[in-house]
């Protein structure tokens, strides 16, 4: 019903209905994957015009795959334009306040998230947080479903490793502050 509604749609009535719909949801992947707020909204400003300027020659069987890939695509060129330019990042603490209880684990969660690869933040983004379905996220990414299960498995299997040895590190080190009393 939805291909056939957007089947009649200009190419602006197309953006407009594809921003409001996954506006949101790329700009989270985008800030997941690139790991800064500027370089998400450049993504998603670059989705959406060339949704606009490519319209009428979408593959029509499915939008939000189409929508998925360009996104997953300007991501990519953000790595490899960064690889060119040999440039790192921005830390950019302010885009994780939502999503954390104190300053001390901002730093946390944005340290664990970028040692995972470029793949297993991908992975994380659209399986955990954005709650996509494997078969949708192996659809966005062009990879086979089982590897995505894998990707997934090894970034939690990573994250787990360093949220344990976090929490050793402190054990030891409040014990090392204890006895020096």
């Amino acid at each position: 019903m939805w291909v056939d509604v957007m089947a009649w749609l200009t190419s602006d009535e197309a953006a407009l209905s594809l921003f409001d719909q996954y506006a949101d949801k790329i700009y989270e992947f985008a800030k997941y994957s690139l790991g800064n707020q500027s370089d998400a909204e450049d993504v998603v400003q670059e989705v959406f015009l060339r949704v606009y300027r490519t319209w009428n020659k979408r593959p029509a069987d499915n939008p939000s795959a189409w929508v998925w890939a360009i996104a997953r695509n300007c991501v990519r060129d953000v790595y490899r334009r960064r690889a060119r330019r040999k440039e790192r990042p921005t830390e950019d603490l302010e885009t994780w306040t939502g999503c954390a209880r104190g300053p001390d684990t901002l730093v946390e969660v944005e340290d664990l998230f970028q040692a995972l690869t470029k793949s297993e933040r991908q992975v994380v983004y659209l399986r955990l947080i954005d709650d996509q379905s494997t078969e949708a996220a192996a659809q966005i990414l062009h990879w086979s479903s089982a590897k995505v299960r894998v990707t997934l498995h090894r970034a939690v299997k990573k994250l787990r490793v360093m949220l344990t040895d976090d929490k050793l590190d402190a054990v030891s080190q409040s014990k090392e502050g204890r006895s020096s009393r």
